[in-house]
């Protein structure tokens, strides 16, 4: 039964592959990705052969521990994962937990992260010039690979689980986003620090005797002699993987005794007037009810209030990066938000889903979407860029840059919306669907082109801010604070204009293929 199950997904990952042509450059990209992560991990462990034998230890250990919690995180925060083998699915079938389990562990190497995960598996053994050590890295890069495909599989039972309660969903989400933006700045500020043998000692030490490290280093213990710590950990290995085991099996016979027990409540609350939120914020005609539901969205769907998190989380990791290296890294934190929240834009119709088929049969022209839509957005993005830019350049101790900043960041913001307004009736980028992950990746076929057209646009947006960016450079030169304020003026007048051609070029396409357009986002899945 397990050979059936593999034989399965094998056809689904093959069939995956010939769905289009872009999705296949898009697994080719990935793969060249995976490859250039597996030959600094061979050029590493390539480095250290022969070398200190506590230092390969220490790295087999940290770089296995960061790959486990990689596959551990990504499911709990990431809903798009590869669920052909997932136990509600087979649910329906004469299967057993154990045959199930089998094929989940089997079928994991049938991807390319699987793969190259697998083999990155017995890289360590490059870093052994013995050979009883690097015969044991064999060894415990197999037991590696098994424990961290078990605390996957559990973790992604943890997410799904998680995704139940979607208050719970949305913190986890946004914490893991700030913590993302966060990461690569830290991370590149105390990059010494990290690479130096005292370090790697001191913090093998400690992922040595966890789930996510003790089986990367039972070759250290063999090339040091210690004896009494190989058993040791060999018993804390065992105990990790075969209590993961146990634990996984239970976990696939609940789900499928447990299918659809976890579903919405069916209770409804009924509003008042007086508790319609914003709707009774906005005016009572189309383009105001369009721009009322645009900004609760805004404000109660997790897909997108995360991208309201930009402005807070580019505002922590560019102060840490400028106190770091004295750079003056926090101007661009004002014209970056404002670029980002502009741009993101572009994905207003695609969030709706199927359910733009209201918008087609409502009494509403594509003029009254587009605006009812945009003034839904410039009602939070104008104070959020406004705060923002204000608070970087405080922040920076260059309290007469603002108007300069504040120009060229609305500039980018209201450009940015006009853009939107056209490419978001233009095409249908995949994104989640209504109630599912933000992290989740979905796709329509156009990988690749997808692609493209977000490079292109969000190009495009800088691009139009030409008059704001010669404006800057100019005052830059002289040193003259008139064309700050210059800049602050023509970047609102400027942006607006562009705002409005983009609304109107935005609202006559939708009046010609709103039909074409659901077409596409039914397509998308």
């Amino acid at each position: 039964m397990v050979g059936n199950l593999l034989s399965l997904k094998w056809a689904h990952f093959v069939a995956s592959l010939k769905r289009s042509g872009w999705a296949l450059a898009g697994t080719i990209i990935g793969a060249v990705y995976a490859l250039l992560g597996l030959f600094a991990v061979f050029a590493v462990f390539m480095a250290q052969r022969g070398g200190e034998p506590e230092t390969v230890q220490g790295l087999a250990v940290i770089l296995g521990a960061l790959v486990t919690a990689l596959w551990c995180i990504v499911p709990v925060v990431i809903s798009g994962q590869d669920s052909t083998l997932d136990p509600d699915i087979l649910a329906p079938f004469p299967l057993k937990p154990g045959e199930i389990l089998g094929g989940q562990l089997a079928g994991s190497v049938i991807s390319i992260f699987g793969m190259m995960t697998l083999i990155g598996s017995f890289f360590p053994v490059l870093g052994w010039a013995s050979p009883l050590p690097a015969l044991v890295s064999v060894f415990s890069g197999f037991l590696g690979f098994l424990i961290l495909m078990i605390c996957s599989r559990l973790m992604s039972a943890l997410g799904m689980a998680i995704r139940q309660k979607r208050f719970l969903a949305e913190g986890i989400g946004a914490v893991f986003f700030l913590a993302l933006l966060c990461a690569g700045p830290i991370a590149g500020s105390l990059t010494e620090s990290l690479f130096s043998p005292s370090w790697v000692h001191a913090v093998a030490s400690v992922l040595g005797w966890t789930p996510l490290g003790v089986a990367w280093a039972l070759p250290g213990d063999v090339a040091q002699g210690q004896w009494l710590v190989l058993v040791l950990r060999l018993v804390v290995t065992a105990v990790c993987l075969v209590g993961g085991l146990l634990l996984w099996r239970a976990v696939i016979a609940h789900q499928i005794s447990h299918v659809g027990a976890g579903g919405a409540s069916s209770k409804s609350r009924s509003k008042s007037g007086s508790a319609l939120g914003l709707f009774s914020r906005f005016p009572a005609s189309p383009v105001g009810a369009v721009a009322a539901r645009t900004a609760t969205y805004y404000f109660k769907d997790p897909r997108l209030n995360l991208n309201l998190l930009v402005a807070p989380g580019f505002l922590v990791v560019f102060w840490f990066v400028g106190t770091a290296n004295g750079g003056a890294s926090l101007t661009m934190v004002g014209p970056l938000v404002g670029w980002m929240l502009g741009w993101q834009s572009s994905y207003s119709v695609s969030y709706d889903n199927t359910a733009f088929a209201l918008h087609m049969t409502a009494p509403v022209t594509g003029l009254q979407d587009r605006w009812g839509r945009t003034l839904g957005m410039v009602a939070i993005f104008v104070p959020l860029v406004v705060v923002v830019s204000a608070v970087a350049m405080l922040l920076q101790g260059t309290p007469g840059g603002i108007p300069t900043n504040l120009g060229a960041s609305m500039c980018m913001l209201l450009a940015g919306l006009g853009v939107g307004a056209c490419v978001s009736v233009r095409y249908a980028l995949p994104v989640a669907a209504p109630g599912e992950s933000p992290w989740k990746s979905r796709k329509n076929n156009s990988g690749m082109a997808n692609m493209l057209i977000q490079f292109v646009t969000s190009l495009l947006i800088v691009g139009l801010a030409l008059p704001v960016w010669i404006l800057l450079g100019v005052g830059a030169l002289t040193g003259n604070p008139v064309f700050g304020w210059m800049a602050l003026v023509v970047g609102c007048l400027y942006g607006g204009a562009m705002l409005w051609v983009g609304v109107r070029l935005g609202g006559a396409w939708y009046d010609k293929r709103a039909p074409e357009l659901y077409q596409d986002l039914a397509r998308i899945r």
